[in-house]
């Protein structure tokens, strides 16, 4: 193995890993930490064919490894083939088994004289469409030099170093954006071309076909997957038709009499319902076999004619299987397709594999196509596993745990018969292909651990089921305002008194799964959003935390698309069936929009994502969540204390001021008419600007019905006019009647009050800034959805100070909260990976900031702090501070070097989790983080010093 996968820390020296992550995957000199991790090593063995001696595999696998809880990433595959053993074809069909598997985004290749990286996360790199075949075709290559220095392409190595793969910012950098593109990837283009494959059936097919033509894809796919597996045995398929070889051979004769004899067949084989057609009658017919094959030997994604023979169902993870079928299951209104990363990360939360004992009841309660049921049950089998030496179970062993521990309600029979499919697709999954033909039987699922109908009207299956409660709920319900009948009669008593806000099935399953857990146990359900951020569900979710005690909030309201279907606004409630005890906190998680979340490699989780709610703030302050989207901290002390001021209405009605919006206009009947309006000067909403009115855009209103004409003072001046938008435009009106929609509102005062608006309006402006971000604190619209705009009552609520004592007030370090709240988070939130926050280096000016107010808060109390040196290291960057006038280290000129090395032996895990060090050593303090400006911005200075004081505390300063 030669130098250069050692520097790369990719390959061990002296038997030991040069970096934590690092794994062999056919012997144990670098053991597995975990049992995710040993389930990726059994994963990433099976790539491999023993058949074929000329098909290489995985020597190495680099974890990107937390410690918070959540399994490892793969962040890349190692071949070590540096004596040439393997030829390019035998790679280039690797790389198509990586890019099928999806589990690494990277793939190492190492020479004699160079290492490859190959992409496995982004379009088929390794396909020849002018040729129709594979071939090698590395993204890039680090070459060792033939001089006698041997001298590495030091930026190349830097880049690519496991070291960058370790902390994440190898996916910030925009050298690197390209080489993950999830649109691109193997099990996005399989579930497109699934899609358009089902798309194409229903237009063409004629109505009464289309749902055999359904159930015939169904089954298309899930033989492809048994003929990919080597389940069925040699010469089965000429029993149905000679010459054939696979499902689709048989389909092609157009022989309705054979395919049904083969789907019976197969039904007898497996005793299950899975290959039944009998509830289509008639409509298996010669001309809907042609019909089908016809658009399957088209190969689908647009008619490319080589997309299946890409495909290989032996090397896709059945959980991508379980996201496909999620397209046939589509559970009706309101549901939402949940993606596998995200159902990922709710089982890490749920249902982690160190707190697995092997005896859970697992509910889903509105189950769909079963993805976080299969994830569940296929977690229970690797610890089954664990236990037994990494066996594989026998067929009573698995059945034995899906029936014991796994249980869902569906309202849609086709989405229940799906997740029976997927189901028996993780038992497949888990036994060898011979085991699978020649014992395995499937056991019906539907009315025993799959309920079919509404979720409320199954307690008693459920009670049954799990007469003590289920140790384990999980699942995505649907999001919309439509209340069952069974939803209102099952509701207890006591908890009638709120209702549930806007009648959103979501709340009131989640409501009612918390009584159906066992004592202790835990739940995690996504949410709307609106249960934290809507002003409309403040009384239910202050009712449901004071009653539950709830672990975390997962908020993915910073992350635009996370549902393929649908850009709903999420957040997973993590909770226990027990009451809060007396001072309990709830840890709030903000993902963000990263590269690697929109690529759909995996969330980040920065140390300035997290944060700790008490109880009694998150009950009482509803905005705090909103503030914690904006940077926390300190920031909600000072939003605690400027909630205190009066507000801008409060002033108003002292003032005698009147104030409201404009006119609504109205349907030709039913409506009011206002010949006083008609022909007024009219001012449109997008007129009214940052700079003032823009007085040649002004029109008269044509407009004779109104569904509210207001009064006509509304529109006399003196009047101070302000836009329902994030950004408070503003201007000062004099000069007569203006008009104008009820996206303005007016505050109108006496002419003889008209100095005393003018000085108001000067306040208002020379405010803005602060009134700004007070808005984006407070109002329960603003940066959540798309639109920037807001509404009156959240103009009204503005904190308004009595005097101009109340701004000025402000001290500086709040001053930066608010102007990064608004200017750094909310473009963060909007963005996300787009912002300049995240796609930029810090500069110096960023770096100068920072340290000044680092040092600026640290001084008040050790005034011999200094600023000391910074520099960047592979995507992170430090600044050290000294305690005096020098720093006392003897480390080398260049610190970034003997820095890394440092972090490497003895901060690794935490830079890998949350990215963030502070490493004290003589009297010099050094931060690190990534380099991206987010990390540096001035109000995480405030962040750094509260900590750092923290931590002197406590070392005894």
């Amino acid at each position: 193995m030669s130098q250069l996968l050692q520097e790369l820390c990719l390959a061990p020296v002296d038997n030991k890993p040069a970096l934590s992550g690092l794994v062999s995957v056919h012997d144990d000199t670098l053991p597995p930490e975990s049992i995710a991790e040993s389930v990726a090593r059994r994963e990433a063995s099976l790539l491999k064919d023993e058949k074929q001696n000329e098909v290489c595999g995985i020597d190495f696998i680099f974890f990107r490894r937390f410690s918070d809880g959540r399994s490892p990433q793969v962040a890349a595959y190692v071949v070590d083939n540096s004596k040439s053993l393997y030829s390019k074809d035998a790679l280039a069909e690797l790389h198509r088994r990586v890019w099928l598997n999806g589990s690494a985004p990277l793939l190492y290749v190492e020479w004699p004289t160079q290492v490859d990286i190959l992409r496995c996360a982004t379009k088929p790199d390794f396909w020849n469409s002018r040729s129709g075949d594979y071939e090698y075709s590395a993204a890039e290559s680090i070459r060792i030099a033939s001089d006698a220095s041997r001298a590495l392409d030091e930026n190349k190595v830097k880049r690519f170093s496991a070291f960058r793969l370790s902390t994440g910012t190898f996916w910030e950098d925009n050298a690197n954006k390209d080489w993950a593109r999830a649109d691109s990837a193997a099990h996005k283009l399989l579930l497109l071309a699934t899609i358009e494959a089902d798309n194409c059936l229903q237009k063409e097919a004629a109505k009464d076909v289309q749902p055999v033509m359904r159930r015939l894809l169904l089954l298309f796919v899930f033989a492809k997957y048994l003929e990919d597996r080597g389940v069925f045995p040699d010469g089965w398929f000429e029993d149905y038709k000679q010459g054939a070889s696979s499902f689709i051979d048989v389909l092609k004769s157009t022989d309705t009499t054979a395919v049904e004899k083969m789907l019976n067949s197969l039904k007898e084989k497996f005793n299950g319902d899975i290959f039944t057609l009998e509830n289509f009658g008639g409509t298996l017919t010669p001309q809907v076999l042609t019909q089908f094959v016809d658009l399957l030997e088209a190969k689908t994604l647009k008619r490319q004619r080589y997309l299946w023979e890409q495909y290989s169902f032996r090397f896709i993870p059945v959980s991508v299987l379980s996201h496909l079928y999620q397209h046939f299951a589509q559970s009706g209104k309101g549901a939402i397709y949940t993606p596998p990363f995200v159902a990922d990360l709710i089982l890490d939360h749920v249902l982690p594999y160190d707190k697995i004992q092997g005896n859970e009841k697992i509910l889903d309660p509105t189950c769909g196509s079963g993805v976080f049921l299969v994830g569940a049950f296929r977690r229970l089998i690797h610890y089954w596993q664990s236990n037994n030496d990494w066996s594989r179970p026998r067929v009573r062993q698995l059945k034995d745990i899906l029936r014991r521990s796994i249980f869902g309600v569906e309202h849609l029979t086709e989405a229940a018969n799906v997740a029976a499919l997927n189901l028996a697709l993780a038992v497949c999954d888990a036994l060898q292909p011979r085991v699978i033909w020649d014992h395995l039987k499937f056991d019906t699922l539907l009315g025993r651990n799959l309920f079919v109908g509404d979720f409320f009207e199954n307690l008693d299956n459920l009670k049954d089921a799990a007469p003590n409660g289920f140790s384990c709920i999980v699942g995505n319900p649907p999001f919309h305002s439509e209340l069952t009948q069974a939803a209102k009669k099952t509701r207890a008593e006591d908890l009638q008194a709120i209702p549930i806000p806007d009648g959103n099935i979501a709340y009131r399953v989640l409501e009612e799964c918390a009584s159906q857990l066992s004592s202790g146990s835990l739940m995690c359900l996504l949410q709307p959003s609106g249960l934290l951020y809507n002003s409309k569900s403040r009384n239910f979710a202050k009712r449901f935390l004071g009653l539950h005690s709830v672990d975390a909030v997962l908020d993915f309201v910073s992350i635009r698309n996370l549902f393929e279907s649908a850009d709903t606004k999420a957040i997973a409630i993590l909770a226990r069936n027990e009451e809060p005890a007396a001072g309990h906190t709830i840890r709030h998680l903000t993902f963000r929009r990263t590269k690697s979340v929109h690529e759909r490699l995996g969330f980040e989780l920065d140390h300035y994502d997290l944060h700790s709610v008490p109880l009694e703030t998150g009950r009482e302050c509803p905005w705090v969540w909103k503030v914690n989207l904006l940077g926390g901290g300190r920031l909600v002390h000072l939003t605690h204390k400027v909630m205190q001021w009066p507000t801008l209405k409060d002033f108003l009605n002292e003032q005698g001021w009147t104030h409201g919006e404009g006119f609504i206009v109205g349907k030709k009947s039913g409506n009011k008419k206002a010949e006083w309006l008609k022909g007024m000067p009219f001012l449109p909403t997008e007129s009214l600007t940052d700079e003032g009115i823009k007085e040649n855009t002004i029109k008269v209103v044509e407009e004779e019905v109104f569904a509210a004409p207001r009064v006509r003072a509304r529109y006399s001046p003196p009047m101070l006019l302000i836009g329902e938008n994030e950004k408070l435009p503003s201007s000062l009106w004099l000069k007569g009647e203006l008009s104008f929609l009820h996206s303005i509102i007016s505050i109108n005062a006496p002419e003889n009050q008209k100095e005393e608006l003018v000085k108001f309006s000067e306040s208002f402006d020379k405010h803005k800034s602060d009134l700004r971000t007070f808005c984006l604190l407070k109002s329960s619209r603003s940066i959540i959805g798309k639109s920037t705009a807001i509404l009156k009552r959240d103009i009204e609520e503005l904190p308004w100070p009595k005097t101009d004592d109340g701004f000025k007030s402000l001290s500086w370090w709040e001053e930066i909260l608010l102007s990064d709240a608004s200017e750094a988070y909310a473009p963060i939130v909007r963005v996300g990976h787009n912002s300049y926050q995240y796609k930029e280096c810090a500069t110096h000016e960023v770096f100068d900031k920072y340290s000044k107010t680092f040092t600026h808060l640290i001084g008040s109390i050790y005034r011999n702090i200094r600023v000391g040196k910074f520099g960047r290291m592979d995507g992170l960057a430090f600044q050290a501070f000294t305690f005096g006038d020098s720093s006392e280290l003897d480390w080398p000129d260049d610190w970034s070097s003997h820095l890394k090395s440092i972090l490497i032996k003895k901060n690794g895990a935490a830079l890998r989790t949350h990215r963030i060090i502070r490493f004290y050593e003589k009297n010099t303090l050094v931060i690190v983080k990534p380099d991206r400006v987010r990390n540096w911005i001035a109000s995480t200075a405030i962040r750094d010093a509260d900590e750092t004081l923290e931590d002197l505390r406590e070392q005894g300063f």
